[in-house]
């Protein structure tokens, strides 16, 4: 409300409007009218824990004509027109207030030695209602009165947002006390939130139990709520950071709990000069979407998924309302693993593996580019190895298989094609082995030992090789990998030669395979009937078996069967398998006979190695994988006879 102007008369003079919310330490300003008044600080004044500002307008001839904080007229002082007041204005805040936000006392003078003084009252709302303070009238008396106002003022605080270990603070956001209030702290504990950020709760302590917000402190630097909050009381307040913004120099959130239990949230405006803004709309269950979009805006901390693994497409930054988008293609598969790239305009900062937060992964702003390594290959791969190029030049390894953390890697591959050491890295984690279902050579149920994996280098995995008998008729051998939980099979073989038609592209617990017991100490190919693979996972359907089809070289899947077969529904299905290759080598052998018959001649030799079965060495080595083709090859063959 303007009140500035010219008084009319024999002698004119000039009425000034005072603005009482100046915070610098000295300066001009004008009112309304363009007169000019000047202001001044002075700290410890009128003694220590206070500051005093004194106004005073540069104009000859000038009254007071009213007293305004920020643009709010404070009505109650009596300066109005006729009040005469020539002099200058005086007004003192707490020495910590740095926002000027609780004006305590106003004096205004009429001359060097009159002097009135006015007090607020109620210091905790915005209202121009002062009374006049009848005893005091000269500013050496004013410091009993300001400790008495100060008491009332003990739960005016200003929050220090980088305070970033568990402790305590005082309430001018330092360690040492200011001396208007030297009892008053503020404790702080730290917490992770959601894997991502990290949560400080601040909360009164002693002599308190709610606080005032004045202000926020970070670094130094005083930012301020527009518009202001001191008004309401706050159990506590909780400052959210990003836990890769190392410095914590971006505060994503302010959440302030109420006396009531209302929850308020508070975000940093854009620009140099910060203010903590309002933000309406935030749902308590929705904080970690909150969180992730601000997130992406103040820190580039832009989110990809690794687990992609189909070919060169593009798609938008995962989180949620963020529309950066990513370029993704898969550029190589590897004998044993399969490599992935993501490309982006601003920043990779975040990782998630199906949706799951990854964390570890120090990947600094800027970083444009990231392989992902994936074992094995296919749709069941497994990302196991990061590598973020540039400046960084990084490498991450997975700590485990199913871990969501990262570790950095020392001996690191000297570029994103090193086959030979990523692979070694690889294998730290995940085991790639070859499984040698020839292997027979435990004896009785139950026992076990162990073979050395065939294509390991210096270090070899031990592949455990333990017999259960299953009924009189049947026996597994189960292979797994000697003090690993899972592993992947490089492939499947039979003494020397690898088995054919077998998917490999998962990660296994463990290969049994299943021979029929014609009650010797040998088994032979010709005595395998099914190889049975677990998968790793924890649900029922983690199983896969394979037979060969009527007894063919080729591997075939076993149709339905993906939950694991014992006890009756396993020797039902070996006696079924039994048979089938029972009947067909019989339909083989009168196929033969037939053919001898019609024929009056004997099968050559040649014919005779086109269709018999398999055998094995003396040596104990696999002659061939290949078995009898059956009686489609067999009609071929009298054909040609």
């Amino acid at each position: 409300m303007t009140t500035c102007g010219r008084s009319t008369g024999w002698r004119s003079y000039i009425y000034v409007d005072v603005d009482i919310s100046k915070t610098s330490d000295n300066g001009n300003y004008t009112d309304n009218c363009h007169n000019s008044i000047s202001f001044s600080k002075v700290n410890d004044k009128p003694e220590k824990g206070y500051k005093r500002y004194t106004h005073t307008p540069v104009v000859r001839s000038h009254y007071i004509g009213g007293i305004n904080y920020n643009g709010e007229k404070q009505g109650s002082i009596p300066v109005t027109v006729g009040g005469y007041y020539n002099k200058n204005l005086t007004v003192y805040y707490l020495g910590y207030d740095e926002g000027n936000l609780v004006p305590l006392v106003v004096g205004i003078t009429k001359s060097g030695t009159s002097y009135e003084y006015y007090t607020k009252v109620d210091y905790f709302v915005t209202s121009g209602r002062w009374t006049k303070e009848k005893t005091i009238t000269q500013e050496r008396q004013l410091s009993t009165k300001l400790q008495e106002i100060s008491r009332g003022l003990t739960t005016v605080i200003i929050l220090k947002i980088d305070q970033v270990t568990n402790g305590n603070y005082r309430a001018n956001g330092t360690e040492k006390p200011p001396e208007a209030n030297k009892d008053t702290q503020i404790t702080v504990e730290g917490y992770a939130y959601e894997k991502v950020y990290k949560r400080f709760t601040h909360a009164p302590t002693g002599r308190i139990s709610a606080m005032r917000l004045l202000s926020t402190k970070n670094a130094g630097n005083t930012i301020p709520f527009n518009p202001p909050v001191y008004e309401s009381e706050y159990m506590e307040a909780c400052i959210y950071y990003w836990n890769g913004d190392f410095w914590y120099s971006n505060p994503l959130l302010l959440e302030l709990k109420s006396k009531s239990g209302t929850l308020s949230y508070y975000t940093l405006s854009d620009g140099v000069d910060k203010k903590w803004k309002s933000e309406s709309g935030i749902q308590t269950d929705k904080i970690k979407d909150k969180l992730d979009q601000l997130n992406c805006e103040k820190n580039n901390a832009h989110v990809i998924e690794i687990s992609k693994k189909n070919k060169t497409s593009s798609y938008q930054c995962l989180t949620e309302g963020c529309n950066v988008s990513i370029i993704f293609a898969n550029i190589g598969n590897y004998e044993y693993y399969s490599q992935t790239i993501h490309s982006i305009d601003s920043s990779i900062r975040r990782f998630q593996d199906k949706g799951i937060e990854q964390t570890g992964i120090n990947s600094p702003e800027g970083a444009t580019q990231v392989y992902v390594y994936h074992c094995p290959k296919g749709p069941e791969g497994v990302p196991l190895l990061i590598y973020l190029p540039g400046s960084s030049n990084s490498w991450f390894q997975r700590r485990s298989l199913g871990s969501t953390e990262w570790t950095d890697v020392g001996n690191k591959p000297s570029n994103y094609k090193d086959d030979t050491n990523i692979l070694r890295l690889i294998k730290d984690k995940l085991p790639i082995v070859i499984i040698n279902v020839g292997d027979t050579k435990v004896h009785g149920d139950g026992e076990s030992t162990y073979y050395e994996d065939p294509s390991g280098g210096k270090d070899k995995e031990k592949i455990n090789l333990k017999r259960e008998n299953k009924d009189d008729c049947f026996v597994g051998f189960v292979h797994s990998v000697l003090n690993k939980d899972v592993f992947v099979a490089g492939y499947v073989k039979y003494g020397s030669s690898p088995l054919q038609g077998i998917d490999l592209s998962f990660i296994l617990k463990s290969v049994t395979a299943y021979y029929y017991d014609k009650g010797g100490p040998d088994f032979k190919l010709d005595d395998l009937l099914m190889i049975g693979f677990e998968k790793r996972g924890t649900g029922s359907k983690n199983y896969v078996y394979y037979s060969r089809n009527g007894g063919g070289s080729r591997w075939i899947s076993i149709p339905g069967k993906t939950e694991k077969l014992d006890g009756r529904d396993l020797t039902d299905q070996l006696n079924q398998l039994k048979t089938e290759l029972t009947e067909a080598k019989e339909r083989l052998d009168a196929e033969k006979k037939k053919s001898r018959e019609s024929n009056g001649s004997v099968l050559t030799p040649g014919a005779k190695a086109g269709i018999g079965i398999a055998s094995v060495g003396a040596g104990g080595g696999a002659i061939g994988v290949a078995v009898w083709k059956g009686p489609a090859l067999i009609a071929r063959l009298i054909t040609r006879l």
